[in-house]
C-alpha cells in the first residue's frame, strides 16, 4: 500500500507503509467509508462537521482526538525514525519532506550523553552469565 502526501503548494509523494500501519489505515478507511459512504471530503479525517463540506478538520479537533497536539506526536516520530536509523538525515528528509538542515536537527540528538543513559536504564535487566560453565 502507498499513501500519497500532498501540500497545500502542490507537490506530491508518495510513501510505502509498513503492512502493520497498512492495515490499520485500512481499517479506518473502511470504517470512514461506512460512516459517511457519499463524502466528497478528501481529507483522511473527517468529523460530522466537515463529512458535509472539503475542509480538514481543525487543529483543535485532531488535538483532542490524539489527547495532545499533533505537533509533539510528529516530533517523536522524527526523533524515533533519527535514532532507528542512525542518524541518516537522508531518511528523515524522505521519509518526512524536511530540508536538509531540519533533518540536521533532528540526527543530532543521536548518540548524545543524556539519550544514552536513559536508553540503558529503561532497556531491562542486564544479561548475566550462565554459571554452569556452558558458555
Amino acid at each position: 500500500m502507498t499513501l500519497a502526501v500532498v501540500r497545500s503548494i502542490g507537490t506530491s509523494r508518495r510513501l510505502a507503509t509498513a503492512q502493520e500501519y497498512a492495515d490499520l489505515l485500512t481499517a479506518y478507511l473502511d470504517y470512514r467509508n461506512s460512516r459517511w459512504p457519499r463524502t466528497a471530503n478528501p481529507h483522511l479525517f473527517l468529523s460530522q462537521t466537515t463529512a458535509c463540506g472539503v475542509e480538514p478538520v481543525s487543529h483543535v479537533w485532531v488535538n483532542d482526538v490524539l489527547g495532545m497536539p499533533a505537533r509533539r506526536l510528529r516530533e517523536d516520530r522524527l526523533l524515533h525514525e533519527a535514532e532507528a536509523t542512525g542518524g541518516d538525515p537522508r531518511q528523515i528528509c524522505d521519509l518526512f519532506g524536511l530540508t536538509v538542515g531540519a533533518a540536521l536537527r533532528y540526527t543530532a540528538t543521536v548518540d548524545q550523553p543524556g539519550l544514552i543513559e536513559y536508553n540503558l536504564r529503561n532497556a531491562g535487566p542486564l544479561p548475566q552469565a550462565r554459571v554452569d560453565g556452558s558458555d
